[in-house]
C-alpha cells in the first residue's frame, strides 16, 4: 500500500470518483497523470504485476527458527495433518537451498500458527 499517508487520503477524498479513476479504460486517471512527469512512458503501457516480497529469504533466515518448530516432525506427529517426513523433507530442501519450496512452507507455516493460536 504505497499511498497510505493519511495527509495525501484527506486531500483525495473530497474529489469525485470519476476524476480520480476515469472510466473503465483510463483506470486510475488522477494518479496516472500525476506521475506522467515523473516515471519513463513504458512503465504506463506496462501489464499489472502484484508485489512479492522476500518470502523464501525469510524462511531461510528471520523465521527459520519459527519455522523448524512450527513444522518439527514431534510437532507434525502429534497433530496429525500431515506427514511428518514429508513436511520435513520440504523443509530440508528449502533450508539448503536444493529447491525453492516457500509456497508450500509458507502455506504449512501459517497453518501451523494459526491452528497453534486458535485450536490448541
Amino acid at each position: 500500500m504505497p499511498f497510505v499517508d493519511h495527509v495525501l487520503i484527506e486531500a483525495i477524498f473530497p474529489i469525485p470518483q470519476h476524476v480520480k479513476i476515469g472510466t473503465l479504460w483510463q483506470g486510475k486517471r488522477l494518479l496516472r497523470r500525476a506521475l506522467r512527469p515523473r516515471l519513463p512512458a513504458p512503465l504506463f503501457r506496462a501489464p499489472k504485476r502484484g508485489f512479492v516480497g522476500p518470502t523464501s529469504s525469510w524462511l531461510r533466515h528471520e523465521l527459520r527458527d519459527m519455522l523448524t518448530e512450527e513444522l518439527s516432525p514431534t510437532r507434525q506427529r502429534r497433530l496429525g495433518y500431515f506427514e511428518p517426513s514429508e513436511v520435513d523433507a520440504l523443509l530440508q530442501q528449502h533450508l539448503t537451498g536444493r529447491q525453492n519450496q516457500e509456497r508450500i512452507l509458507w502455506a504449512l507455516l501459517c497453518f501451523s500458527t494459526w491452528h497453534r493460536l486458535y485450536v490448541e
